[in-house]
């Protein structure tokens, strides 16, 4: 064995127990954290005038309210990209077709005006599925948007019906 066998070798042997002991150190951390519970915590401070119940369930409707939007976005971009694939395959069946059409077409002149008919009709076109996309997405954003807004307005009203109870 050369000297720069055994050193790659050494260097190899060296960097395994650390990173056995780094992969045993995490599995450590990982599984036996306990999950922490917001309620019992609060319960041990014992905050005068504070419901507890009410807090975390005010927290446990945020949670909801987000969840909920995050479940409105995902849809919404499912539809776009979904529009988005059917208006692709159109184009490509519309292209095919228009090639055909143009390549039928006898005389240079017919030709080029059959090329210019076919790809002002595919601008024309383009604009549109731009417009439907635009409001697609428009529809879906004002969606979450509600979801929160109608969350942010109850959080409101709860911190209002609270404060209310103290005076």
């Amino acid at each position: 064995m050369t000297r720069t066998q055994a050193t790659a070798t050494a260097t190899k042997t060296a960097r395994r127990p650390a990173a056995k002991a780094d992969v045993e150190d995490a599995k450590l951390v990982g599984p036996k954290t306990p999950p922490l519970d917001l309620r019992a915590m609060l319960d041990k401070l014992r905050l005068p005038g504070v419901d507890v119940a009410s807090l975390v369930e005010s927290r446990r409707k945020d949670i909801q309210a987000l969840l909920a939007a995050n479940e409105q976005a995902w849809r919404g971009l499912e539809a776009v990209t979904r529009r988005q694939g059917e208006m692709l395959s159109a184009a490509m069946g519309g292209l095919r077709e228009n090639v055909t059409e143009a390549l039928g077409t006898e005389g240079t002149v017919a030709r080029v005006g059959t090329v210019a008919a076919h790809a002002q009709a595919a601008f024309d076109k383009a604009l549109a599925d731009m417009k439907e996309l635009a409001e697609l997405s428009a529809r879906s954003q004002q969606q979450v948007v509600d979801t929160l807004n109608k969350r942010l307005r109850e959080g409101i009203g709860e911190v209002g019906a609270r404060i209310g109870r103290k005076h």
